[in-house]
């Protein structure tokens, strides 16, 4: 038996995500991979635009299914480079922030990071051809010595 088959990694609130620009597979049906839950996504999409319906996708951008310090796991980010892709500790630069309550903090300060997520809204609309987002834990990484007044940055797609 190896080591992750003894450790739920990904918990279960459906936003652990590793990636931004693909639907969750546990979304398709049985058995699909990630091609067959991309297929299934831009189907079901067509189909609800075939009746009039808009498709609005729930993004959260604050946290990803890496955990924090105390997660042996580099997954994603933290595997390539944690001080650009997470909030840190200011006392140290080197502990990961969880002001989501999810392990971890995505730094959305940071320009590669804000690329990231404009890259990946853009991405839903040309790809998949979703209509809008809601963003409900979109305060969460942004700080607001750094961007704005209001700690907001703004996004805005080309």
């Amino acid at each position: 038996m190896g080591v992750l088959a003894t450790r739920v990694h990904f918990p279960l609130r459906g936003y652990s995500h590793i990636s931004f620009m693909a639907p969750m597979t546990r979304y398709a049906a049985n058995g699909a991979g990630a091609a067959a839950a991309a297929r299934e996504f831009k189907e079901m999409v067509k189909q609800l635009h075939a009746v009039g319906i808009e498709v609005i996708l729930d993004v959260v951008y604050n946290h990803t299914a890496e955990g924090g310090d105390d997660d042996p796991y580099l997954i994603s980010f933290r595997g390539i480079d944690h001080k650009t892709y997470y909030m840190l500790a200011m006392e140290s630069y080197v502990q990961i922030m969880n002001y989501s309550g999810c392990g971890n903090t995505v730094n959305c300060n940071n320009p590669v990071v804000l690329q990231l997520i404009v890259d990946s809204l853009r991405h839903w609309v040309l790809e998949y051809h979703v209509d809008g987002f809601s963003l409900p834990h979109q305060s969460q990484g942004w700080c607001p010595s750094s961007s704005s007044d209001t700690g907001m940055v703004p996004l805005q797609l080309q």
